[in-house]
């Protein structure tokens, strides 16, 4: 076939992909074509083909035409794609863009390359995250076996980002499929994030992942002063203290003379429901 022939080919591809691409990461609903060998264009002609998914953040989509090229193809395009600013795409985006290439390539060499751009500009970022989210939790997957290897300070680092960052936007969900995929977060990062998670009146759901799977101390204090159930009684946060205790909170816990006891506090606070559940807790 002439490169005109191919890039015609892979122009009604991406045709297609973008009037009914129904492709989810990591399954897709569009089968590749059988039979045809990876095609050689030159970076530009490559760009050209992917452009209208990159306008459209259609990252699937574009992970797949780009599929559709040589190794070094789909590499040029890609370096390109993360250089240039014209196509309009966040530090997310390309993050999410590699993940999707790295889901969708069966190739150990293209992998370590999309690592080793990751590592060089997106070390700070929550790359894991993005990737759940964006349900590519075969590309995490992949991404996570590779610098465990490769970087035990990145794969950290990215771990912390990653479960910090779902966290913030309250995803308990991606939390635990972070989980699932083997991500893991120090019992100190852990504890620390539980504070914040009450502090800031996240989803009580949090408590018992934090706890369970990343050995969160349910009696944590951020001050030394105050334990993480003695900051849910005085925000009145009833199902937040209920899940503290679920997960082990000690009311009786008394680290300061001053600030006294979670019991104390409720009792000085008038928190009548919360005085009940803590008396029940304390009886166990």
């Amino acid at each position: 076939m002439s490169q005109k022939g191919s890039r015609a080919g892979l122009l009604s591809i991406v045709l297609v992909l973008m009037a009914s691409v129904t492709m989810v990461h990591g399954r897709k609903a569009v089968p590749s074509p059988t039979g045809s060998d990876p095609v050689h264009l030159s970076v530009q002609d490559a760009l050209d083909i992917v452009t209208p998914l990159l306008i459209s953040k259609s990252f699937d989509a574009t992970a797949y035409a780009l599929s559709q090229f040589d190794q070094s193809t789909i590499l040029a395009a890609s370096q390109k794609i993360l250089l240039e600013s014209g196509f309009g795409l966040s530090q997310k985006d390309h993050i999410v863009l590699l993940l999707c290439l790295i889901s969708m390539l069966d190739n150990q060499s293209l992998h370590m390359q999309f690592y080793k751009m990751l590592k060089s500009d997106y070390a700070k970022d929550p790359v894991y995250a993005y990737g759940i989210i964006n349900n590519i939790s075969k590309g995490v997957e992949r991404l996570y076996k590779i610098v465990q290897k490769q970087d035990e300070a990145l794969a950290q680092m990215w771990a912390q980002e990653s479960v910090k960052y779902v966290v913030e936007k309250n995803n308990v969900d991606a939390l635990d499929r972070l989980y699932v995929i083997g991500i893991r977060v120090s019992p100190k990062f852990a504890s620390e994030l539980l504070s914040e998670v009450v502090e800031t009146e996240k989803n009580v759901d949090f408590v018992s992942s934090l706890v369970r799977n990343m050995q969160a101390d349910p009696n944590y204090s951020a001050d030394g002063l105050k334990t993480v159930l003695m900051r849910a009684v005085e925000l009145n946060n009833e199902p937040m203290v209920r899940a503290l205790l679920e997960k082990g909170a000690d009311p009786e816990i008394l680290l300061d003379e001053e600030a006294g006891t979670a019991l104390e506090t409720a009792y000085q606070l008038g928190r009548a429901k919360i005085q009940i559940l803590l008396n029940e807790a304390r009886k166990k």
